[in-house]
């Protein structure tokens, strides 16, 4: 599943399979990683970008961005 899919509430894990290397170095460089919880907390009225709440810091990511991050649902 793709990060982007995530509903306000839903939660999910990182998964590094098919996220590209590069991005996924970059989110661990963030403090993600495949331990840590990922909650979606808030989507823009518009749609494009969505906040998530990943250990105890929030990331605000384009939905374009969060369609290469796949995750698993817990």
């Amino acid at each position: 599943m793709k990060l982007s899919m995530l509903n306000v509430g839903e939660r999910a894990t990182l998964s590094p399979s098919n996220t590209p290397h590069s991005l996924f170095l970059r989110l661990t460089d963030m403090g993600m990683s495949t331990a840590s919880p990922i909650e979606c907390l808030f989507k823009s009225l518009s749609g494009g970008m969505k906040a998530y709440l990943i250990g105890s810091s929030v990331v605000a990511l384009r939905n374009e961005d969060a369609r290469l991050i796949e995750v698993i649902t817990k």
